[in-house]
């Protein structure tokens, strides 16, 4: 006698598509956020680079994305690596929610970093950004420009 049970005939379309394997998979992939673009926090991948005057700045800063709606939407951070990369992260996790965000840089209070008054904070610096939801791979900050770029 067959002790499973099924919602669909056995054989069926429906049933190989739906079979408890593919569901499972799937399931995975979402959970662990492989699918592009796509998180159960609804964060995408946004990462980029630093630069003054086209080349890597000292170490020591911080890159913060505050959303310009300012409608309790987190502020997005990240720590710039030695070679000038920085990953943004909605803290504990990687990844920004995609919108409008202001761009700063702070220092961090070890460094002794230099930077323009202008980057401090959100009201004053000039670059201002739009996450799609795609995220974006590859943003270019620098001092010496007043906009951004995305490669």
């Amino acid at each position: 006698m067959n002790t499973h049970s099924s919602l669909f005939p056995t054989g069926t379309l429906s049933q190989h598509l739906f079979s408890r394997r593919r569901v499972a998979g799937f399931s995975l992939l979402l959970c662990a956020g492989l699918l592009p673009g796509c998180s159960s926090t609804g964060l995408v991948p946004v990462s980029g680079k630093l630069l003054k005057g086209g080349k890597v700045p000292e170490s020591g800063f911080q890159i913060n994305f505050d959303p310009v709606s300012k409608r309790g939407e987190d502020r997005a951070i990240a720590g710039m690596q030695l070679d000038g990369t920085f990953k943004m992260y909605t803290l504990p996790n990687p990844g920004v929610k995609p919108g409008e965000y202001f761009v700063s840089v702070g220092i961090t209070s070890e460094s002794g970093a230099d930077r323009p008054a202008k980057f401090s904070s959100a009201s004053t610096s000039p670059w201002k950004v739009t996450v799609p939801r795609s995220g974006i791979k590859n943003l270019v900050l620098d001092f010496d420009k007043d906009e951004v770029v995305m490669e």
